[in-house]
């Protein structure tokens, strides 16, 4: 996908328009500069050279704030131009083109403002989304629609290295996302960049993040104590449990109220014992159920043709069989016939005891509330009622410790599932097959960076990967970029050679990609290189977009093919002042 153009409007109409094209485009500031005490003096900041760039990005899902806001400093805010965009309704609409080169290739039109709430707009295509995030991943699943359901690489992630206004990203050509960016995050990034199964870096992400937050929860349960803790502990309570117990059986009580609470404890007994019959005939009845379903799929399923295939061939090793292959087939429906009436009885009886069962419970379930109340009216209630007390609470740290226990032996059991599922892939990512993949996906990669790093440099840069292993002790694979780019000029050369080398990399491998590059601070750069790049443009289906002042244009670059916007201090990207005047109004 190709910039088309940039269209700025509001309430005012039409603000700004910039058509872009193959090949370099330039953003020239064409301010007149001084000198003071023979130091070059730039008046011209501020203008919007960078700010296009910003809007690029905005309309790809970056931040509204960064358009007005201080890149080094959040708190440092331009007001005059936040109130400008906000109370003129800007809109910002992009134009993204599969091909410059063929007006009836797909275009996407992306549209967004500076509002917020009910006045919100972000469109794509005419289709409005309720937030960013949802924003952002229409945008994913129409330039990248080969990660479909995939949390990573994140769309601000795939389209990193094509937007670098920011000094990190200019300044890294590759780890030059936000700095909590984990390596793993960097390796599903580039795997899917040099067209490596996508989904094996995702699905690794997601299990070391599985595994991270069941480790940690780990931790919180055996925050106070270990495993060995709590098992002893429940083990004493569970000792005292019983010493209560026999201290209730001690008590010096009449002999109605023995008789009361012996009955009681028979009662619960009885509730018990009604309650795991009840559930094992639930589960009788569940496996005869079970036993009738199989059966009518065995009558509906069979294979009468298959059978007597099979039938046929044991007749031809055994010799002649006594009974016809219809005598054995009617006998085996019979037989499974029979069976099933045999577990519809059952079926029938088991019911019947369910519910006589269920009944028999609830008047067991009466009658423990009678004779609990009865007994709690003894004379010796007082000593009852304060081992009963310290009972209950022994029983309530009983419970609680044995939740805590389960609950850890099932994280525990989980970790060991997730690990071996890690392993299991790294079985797969880390193999000898994948690893040449990778290396193969490597090479192919460099000589494409090779071949611009030597235009440019007349030097080959190349990127390198390597297998790392994490303090968690989790294997990975880490790229970097080989070169001896140590200035800041030579190492946006570097960047730079990479951007161009993947693009072209990507269209020849058919992995979905951005045709084009935002680079800002080119400045910096030589301008034999720029003049290399220029002439690099001219034979690739490539478009830069570089802001540039006017004073680093060289004689042999034509001016007219190449810039698609001219900007200085009386003519800024907003034109703010300008509408002031006209409309008598201040921001």
């Amino acid at each position: 996908m190709f910039l088309k153009r940039l269209s700025i409007d509001g309430d005012i109409g039409n603000i700004r328009t910039i058509n872009f094209h193959n090949g370099l485009n330039l953003i020239v500031d064409a301010t007149e500069h001084t000198k003071s005490n023979g130091q070059e003096t730039i008046s011209g900041n501020n203008i919007g050279k960078t700010a296009v760039l910003k809007l690029v990005n905005f309309c790809l899902g970056g931040d509204r704030k960064e358009i007005y806001t201080d890149t080094e400093n959040n708190k440092n805010i331009d007001k005059k131009t936040k109130a400008f965009l906000e109370e003129h309704h800007v809109i910002v609409t992009l134009i993204l083109k599969e091909s410059l080169k063929d007006e009836t290739s797909s275009e996407i039109i992306i549209e967004r403002n500076f509002l917020t709430r009910k006045q919100k707009i972000c469109r794509i295509n005419n289709v409005d989304f309720n937030n960013d995030n949802e924003f952002k991943q229409g945008l994913k699943d129409l330039l990248f629609p080969d990660l479909e359901g995939k949390s990573k690489p994140t769309f601000a992630q795939l389209i990193a290295n094509n937007i670098r206004y920011k000094d990190m990203r200019i300044n890294n050509t590759i780890n030059n996302l936000d700095p909590n960016t984990k390596p793993i995050e960097y390796e599903t990034l580039y795997l899917y960049m040099l067209g490596c199964p996508a989904d094996k870096g995702d699905n690794k992400l997601q299990l070391q993040n599985e595994i991270k937050q069941e480790k940690a929860f780990l931790n919180k349960l055996q925050r106070e104590q270990q495993k060995n803790a709590y098992d002893h502990a429940l083990k004493m309570v569970m000792i005292e449990i019983e010493e209560v117990e026999n201290k209730k059986k001690q008590l010096n009580i009449n002999e109605n109220y023995e008789a009361d609470l012996n009955l009681l404890d028979d009662i619960k007994i009885n509730i018990g014992s009604l309650g795991t019959i009840i559930s094992n005939l639930k589960t009788k009845l569940t496996l005869v159920e079970s036993g009738i379903n199989n059966i009518d799929k065995d009558l509906l399923e069979v294979d009468s043709n298959e059978m007597k295939q099979l039938y046929d061939e044991v007749s031809d090793r055994v010799g002649n069989l006594h009974k016809s292959f219809e005598d054995l087939l009617e006998y085996h429906n019979a037989m499974l016939f029979q069976r099933r009436q045999l577990l519809e009885k059952e079926k029938e009886d088991l019911n019947e005891k369910i519910v006589n069962l269920s009944n028999e419970l609830k008047t067991q379930l009466k009658e423990e509330k009678r004779y609990t109340e009865k007994v709690r009216k003894c004379d010796t209630l007082e000593d009852l009622e304060n081992l009963s007390k310290r009972s209950n609470d022994l029983h309530r740290k009983a419970g609680e410790y044995q939740s805590v226990i389960k609950q850890i032996d099932s994280s525990i059991s989980r970790l060991e599932n997730l690990t071996q599922k890690q392993e299991f892939l790294e079985g797969d990512v880390f193999s000898e097959d994948f690893i040449n993949l990778v290396h193969e996906c490597v090479e192919e990669f460099n000589l494409y960076f090779t071949k611009y790093s030597k235009k440019l440099y007349d030097e080959s840069f190349q990127l390198t990967e390597e297998i790392k292993i994490n303090k968690e002790k989790q294997r990975y694979y880490r790229f970097a970029p080989f070169s001896m780019a140590i200035s800041s000029g030579k190492k946006q050369g570097e960047t730079l050679a990479f951007d161009m080398a993947y693009i072209e990399y990507a269209q020849k491998k058919g992995i979905y990609h951005l045709d084009f590059l935002l680079n800002d601070k080119k400045e910096l750069m030589d301008i034999k290189q720029i003049l290399s790049i220029t002439q690099i443009l001219k034979h690739s289906d490539i478009q830069l977009v570089v802001p540039i002042l006017q004073d680093k244009l060289h004689s042999v670059i034509n001016y007219k093919d190449h810039v698609v916007l001219t900007l200085s201090e009386d003519n800024k990207l907003f034109r703010i002042e300008e509408i002031e005047k006209k409309y008598n109004t201040s921001f």
